[in-house]
């Protein structure tokens, strides 16, 4: 009788596995065909953070689903919705470089979200859910990102991309505790009536220049105008001032690869 009964208990709990592992939707996939993503991406994405860049198959009709199943290469994740999508035009522009060079192509930079979801028996940083939204650019391709540990991947278009958080710059040894220990040397801070100036230089890419230059250039002394403005209302003894531009020749993308292309220093784009 014990053995008939633990015979049932296996089937049971095999066949509540595998309903439950068919009830993901499968929403990236590896290419049957290869997922070589070319020269161009190769080159670009093996410095720095990156490990690798690689060509995936994507089925937009999977975020039908509530239960999506995305394949990283080197693991599986299952990942749940938890809220309705919102499907109207998002206000934060998601930048989609059509362009090489310096040429510069007009394009609106409105975008979508699809779908979000959180991952199945996976934490963030301090045991946070991890949450996956799935956004959809104005070009119509899809971007999303994962994070397992100390490695990032995320999807552009049909292209995954692993980074290894562990690279970015530690620039620990130069930050200064902005608290001092003795609390008069505080409070002698906190009464000086002397104003301090910060002098901001302005870097622009060349999407920026689409509607010209001097409309760019009004943004930016509004930009500081308004700052200005904010400090004195809040009795804040600093005052910005514009002290250039510049135009780097970068080609914007998204915004998570600007990021990226940020935290490389010399040796990336920027």
């Amino acid at each position: 009788m014990k053995r008939i009964l633990c015979g049932w208990l296996v089937v049971v709990c095999g066949v509540l596995l595998v309903s439950t592992t068919s009830a993901a939707v499968p929403f990236i996939e590896v290419p049957a065909d290869g997922w070589d993503p070319g020269p161009e991406a190769r080159k670009r994405y093996s410095k720095g953070i990156f490990d690798w860049a690689r060509r995936v198959e994507v089925h937009r009709a999977a975020l039908a689903a509530d239960q999506i199943q995305v394949d990283l290469f080197d693991g599986i994740l299952v990942v749940n919705r938890t809220r309705a999508a919102n499907s109207e035009t998002d206000t934060t522009p998601l930048y989609q470089a059509i362009g090489t060079g310096r040429e510069v192509h007009r394009e609106t930079s409105s975008s979508r979200q699809l779908w979000v979801g959180e991952v199945v028996g996976g934490r963030g940083a301090g045991g946070m859910p991890q949450i996956v939204h799935v956004i959809e650019m104005e070009n119509g391709e899809l971007m999303t990102s994962f994070t397992r540990g100390h490695l990032r991947y995320q999807l552009f278009g049909n292209l995954l991309v692993r980074s290894d958080l562990r690279r970015l710059p530690n620039e620990a040894p130069t930050v200064r505790d902005p608290y001092p220990v003795d609390p008069l040397i505080l409070d002698q801070v906190t009464q000086s009536d002397e104003r301090s100036t910060i002098r901001v230089a302005f870097g622009y890419g060349n999407k920026s220049l689409a509607d010209g230059r001097e409309k760019i250039f009004s943004m930016m002394q509004r930009a500081v105008a308004h700052a200005n403005e904010g400090f004195r209302e809040s009795g804040v003894l600093v005052d910005l001032q514009r002290a250039g531009n510049a135009l780097p020749g970068y080609a914007e993308s998204t915004v998570l690869q600007t990021l990226d292309d940020l935290a490389l220093g010399i040796e990336g784009p920027l």
